[in-house]
């Protein structure tokens, strides 16, 4: 049984419950401010708007005062031309810690103080300074255990987010991070199995193992699509190789964290209970779609690879043609996981 969605800032700031039905979805990294808008028509949902800005290199919670003052400028703009005000907001995965967690209760009201009173063994934040929310994977009233998703963000980090939206125009009425997001986005409700999703990013790819639709893992590495874009120009001066060839030393980057992700699962096999194999590997992010990625992944690790729809919880695009072509829509999976409950 799986818990309802929740998002870090409920806890932290409650909200109205009129300005939580915000319809629109926020990130600010990697050097642009892109954002989603979904529409709801007889019972389904319809994209409506969606774009991309560019916006400072910054992370909110490491910002000097020159970076403050062009994001709050950058903000203002966008709440103006848009006109945005209440939004939902996606969290750098790097800023975030996910894990899986079997707790000694089956009881809802003491998940929480049962998760909360061994964070500081699995996160290096103080535990009165930690925001979690949790997912519930499963139950097993004969061992009187739940097993839970755990995500933990620093509340410095949420607030350094409230501080610098608030300053621009924006009010955040919720916050998820990317890998939460993208598990929401791309698998299905019914979604039962194990798998990989690997997003890739304008300046940073997350990869993060999903258990029935929940993150359980995640990892951020500072490497994306401007890298394999780099990359590919040096050698289309030279024209001596290939666009994969071009691009491999920065494939070869996300293959070795790739690899590294699917050992730590296997160092799980003794500790988890029913314990099953990743089954595959879902690719986001437009450039997950360069020229033989694919391929080099799945012979690499002997495992199926596809790519992921970030529809798949909305309307069909055969229902109803997004004006987003299908490449396009890939780099916006996690800011519609994030109007997904």
């Amino acid at each position: 049984m799986n818990s309802p969605a929740k998002n870090f800032l409920t806890r932290a700031f409650p909200v109205p419950k009129s300005l939580s039905l915000s319809n629109v979805s926020v990130s600010l990294f990697d050097g642009r401010l892109s954002f989603f808008e979904l529409k709801r028509s007889k019972d389904k949902l319809y994209s409506k708007a969606f774009g991309t800005v560019p916006f400072p290199v910054i992370r909110p919670s490491k910002l000097d005062e020159k970076q403050k003052t062009e994001a709050v400028s950058a903000l203002r703009s966008f709440s103006k031309i848009h006109k945005y005000f209440y939004v939902h907001i996606v969290v750098h995965e790097g800023d975030a810690y996910v894990f899986r967690l079997a707790v000694p209760t089956t009881n809802p009201d003491e998940l929480h103080s049962a998760i909360e009173s061994v964070l500081e063994e699995n996160v290096p934040i103080p535990p009165a300074e930690a925001i979690f929310e949790y997912d519930i994977i499963s139950h097993d009233s004969m061992r009187n255990e739940t097993v839970v998703a755990v995500s933990v963000v620093s509340e410095k980090i949420i607030e350094s987010y409230v501080d610098l939206l608030s300053l621009g125009g924006l009010l955040p009425v919720s916050f998820e991070t990317e890998a939460r997001a993208l598990s929401r986005s791309l698998f299905p409700m019914e979604s039962s199995d194990i798998a990989i999703i690997l997003a890739i990013n304008q300046h940073h790819s997350v990869i993060s193992i999903v258990e029935k639709r929940r993150a359980i893992f995640s990892s951020s590495i500072e490497v994306g699509a401007h890298d394999i874009n780099q990359a590919v120009e040096k050698t289309m001066k030279k024209e001596t190789d290939t666009i994969f060839d071009a691009s491999l030393p920065v494939f070869s980057v996300i293959h070795d964290e790739l690899a590294k992700v699917l050992v730590f699962w296997k160092t799980q096999e003794k500790k988890i209970k029913d314990f099953k194999n990743i089954s595959r590997i879902i690719l986001t992010g437009s450039d997950s779609l360069a020229p033989s990625f694919a391929r080099y992944i799945s012979l690499s690790f002997s495992m199926p690879v596809e790519v992921g729809s970030v529809w798949t919880n909305i309307v069909s695009p055969e229902e109803c043609l997004p004006d987003l072509s299908r490449r396009d829509s890939l780099d916006y999976g996690a800011l519609i996981g994030a109007l997904l409950k």
